[in-house]
């Protein structure tokens, strides 16, 4: 009886591990431009998003929304500042077009009001 509840517990673990290795498309996260106070005329707010161990971040696409010095533009370019990784310390450049395992965040810049969309699908590392 032991052995039969020990091996539940084991399967039930292995069972919890996959299900967080699970694989996701669409993952998207958020980062804007506040107003700041005082001096500070704009904050930056990242949208901070982290990939699983065992999975890696793939078909990484931005959609963001500027303002600088009152004129508006799009863009669905990612440029060198707009992924930061916590882990490593350092900026992902553009040209790359997966992210490992790690804690990252996504950051727009521009003038209070400005937004952006940072998606992604989480598949396994292989």
């Amino acid at each position: 009886m032991k052995k039969a509840a020990l091996m539940l517990v084991v399967l039930l673990g292995l069972s919890l591990a996959l299900l967080a290795q699970q694989e996701k498309k669409n993952v998207s996260v958020s980062a804007t431009v506040d107003s700041g106070t005082g001096a500070i005329q704009a904050k930056l707010v990242p949208g901070e998003f982290d990939v699983p161990a065992g999975l890696k971040a793939v078909n990484l696409r931005v959609s963001k929304h500027t303002t600088l010095q009152g004129q508006s533009s799009s863009s669905d370019k990612r440029s060198n500042g707009d992924i930061y990784c916590v882990s490593t310390g350092k900026y992902v450049p553009a040209s790359q077009m997966e992210l490992p395992a790690g804690k990252y965040k996504f950051v727009v810049g521009g003038e209070p009001g400005s937004m952006g969309t940072l998606t992604y699908d989480l598949v396994l590392a292989k």
